[in-house]
């Protein structure tokens, strides 16, 4: 919130968003044990929700079309926010907090919203008719599931205004809710005698195809040259710590040789603020796989990539640009329920890690420069059905600043031709990669990996890639 003299003002303890924030901009000094006194905007939050509740409860009665009374909720609740907005300090939106014509970014956004709600209200109350079971004869009310798609969309399209703890709330209301409503459609199409029967069913005809490798004929499938070309981009923040000098503490007796004395005792003075880094990727890169039966392969390639990466300070504005490239030969052996690849990037790389502080919510990445780094692929289990593999300095289409460490279990899905789907987590957070073979030519590869985090925590990477395959018509 922002800083407030009322009686029913708190203040919070050193280590928080708003002591730092306070300390930063010169409201407080160092010696001082907790922030200015602020608005308790989720106290206010709180006590509207609690008066949302009473008039949603009131008027539950007064709307005549379905969903009406969700749409009032919502617009309750986003003139709630919106109200709200007025005490919380712009520097807590982070971007959306920026002042246009007297209103920030996202209390624009919330008031665009309550038109629109507002206008669908009118709309559906004014033309509404009463349906009977006599007139129609309807299992499913699609009007719910659309809604709650619509708000969905909505929601993540503001998803990074969001603080970690909203998130969490939403989430918690929203997965139970979109579980509800695919059971209601499920009950609607199954019979009360073979409803549980049916998912049992599904699951075991989804692990026995699993089982099963399809081919177009018996023959082995031929050796061939493939092309490949791929873009990364993302971000992260980094979190640095400038000293200032020293400030007076306290005094202190200490026993010296001739007595007691007294000692004056400095801390240092640190002022800390955000940069953040953009990166992009791009690659391209050949190979060839030799194929020797069904699931035996070698793979012998390389690939080139270049990337560039700007660094912008959150307080000062100055910026940087850095450029990393290199060249990585590999060769890799496959089977079927074993896979091991090696290969080396040489050039010049560029990786930064975490190396957290000890004090308090302090951060910061260490960059090492590297002319050379290894890269590993190990996979453990069959590749056309379930696998667990690990992957060291092996993100196509290069291994900086893309994450280091990556290990995940996957499917390829009943194929032998490349297709797979991987789940895992790697040092951005969680991740998701896929590769689709269309017609055993061409190669469409996606990777998603973040962290999941808002504001300066948010940590995210998207990779697309696109392969071209030459098939060796002697095999």
């Amino acid at each position: 919130g922002k800083p407030s003299d009322l009686p029913w003002a708190i203040h919070y303890c050193k280590n928080s968003g708003a002591y730092h924030h306070h300390l930063q901009s010169g409201l407080i000094s160092f010696d001082q044990s907790h922030s200015l006194s602020v608005h308790p905007t989720q106290l206010y939050q709180i006590l509207g929700c609690l008066i949302i509740a009473f008039l949603v409860y009131r008027f539950r009665n007064y709307w005549k079309a379905k969903g009406s009374l969700f749409l009032f909720t919502v617009l309750m609740y986003g003139i709630l926010r919106f109200m709200t907005e007025f005490f919380r300090d712009p520097v807590a939106n982070g971007v959306a907090g920026q002042i246009f014509m007297g209103l920030k970014y996202v209390q624009w956004s919330i008031l665009i919203a309550l038109l629109i709600i507002t206008f669908l209200m009118v709309i559906r109350e004014k033309y509404y008719i009463r349906r009977t079971v006599g007139n129609i004869d309807r299992k499913i009310n699609w009007r719910h599931y659309s809604l709650f798609i619509i708000v969905l969309f909505l929601l993540s399209t503001q998803w990074g205004w969001f603080e970690h703890k909203e998130k969490l709330m939403i989430l918690s209301v929203s997965v139970p809710l979109l579980l509800f409503l695919l059971w209601k459609a499920y009950k609607s199409y199954t019979m009360p005698a073979i409803r549980w029967s049916f998912p049992f069913i599904l699951l075991g005809g989804f692990v026995f195809m699993g089982q099963t490798v399809i081919t177009d004929d018996k023959t082995d499938p031929p050796s061939y040259a493939e092309f490949n070309v791929g873009a990364s981009f993302g971000r992260f923040y980094n979190e640095v710590r400038e000293y200032m000098g020293q400030a007076y503490s306290h005094t202190e007796t200490v026993d010296g040789f001739c007595g007691p004395y007294q000692h004056d005792v400095y801390v240092p003075v640190y002022d800390y603020h955000d940069r953040r880094h953009t990166f992009m990727t791009y690659g391209f890169g050949a190979r060839y796989v030799f194929r020797f039966g069904q699931f035996k392969k070698l793979h012998l390639g390389a690939t080139y990539f270049w990337s560039s990466e700007y660094e912008t300070d959150s307080k000062s504005g100055f910026s940087k640009y850095y450029i990393s490239k290199g060249f990585c030969p590999m060769i890799k052996m496959e089977w079927r329920w074993v896979g091991v690849g090696l290969g080396v990037h040489l050039g010049d790389l560029r990786y930064a890690r975490n190396n957290n502080g000890h004090e308090g919510s302090f951060h910061q990445l260490i960059y090492n420069n590297y002319n050379t780094m290894p890269s590993i692929h190990l996979r453990v289990g069959p590749y056309d059905t379930f696998f667990a593999e690990f992957n060291y300095a092996n993100s196509f289409p290069g291994s900086s600043p893309a994450p280091l460490l990556k290990g995940g279990i996957g499917s390829g899905l009943g194929k032998t031709n490349g297709t797979k789907i991987v789940l895992g987590a790697s040092e951005l957070g969680l991740y998701a990669e896929a590769d689709y073979v269309i017609k055993d030519k061409y190669v469409v590869s996606f990777m998603c990996n973040g962290n999941l985090k808002s504001g300066v925590e948010n940590q995210r990477m998207v990779s697309v890639g696109f392969k071209y395959r030459i098939l060796n018509q002697r095999d």
